[in-house]
């Protein structure tokens, strides 16, 4: 069996070492998904993005989330996500 430099250099001429010290301590690979898809629902429906949009025109974002019982940021969500929906 030839070994090259960097094996050499690494103390590790298999390259199981470093997997080994962790099935040794009890950790497993674990099989993830590369992508978590999240349905975003707000508290304010998309029943009352028209007329959240129409008065985002006359009051503030901090008013208007006052007024719905939200924050602030929702308000500006909401109208960011009813904007790509036109």
């Amino acid at each position: 069996m030839k070994i090259s430099r960097v094996d050499k250099l690494n103390g590790d001429p298999g390259g199981d070492r470093g997997l080994m010290q962790y099935l040794g301590s009890g950790f497993y690979p674990v099989y993830a998904p590369t992508e978590i898809f999240v349905n975003w629902r707000g508290k304010l429906g998309t029943s009352l993005w028209p007329k959240i949009t129409e008065q985002s025109n006359n009051k503030s974002l901090r008013g208007l989330a006052k007024e719905y019982g939200v924050s602030y940021e929702a308000i500006r969500r909401t109208l960011v996500a009813s904007a790509s929906k036109r």
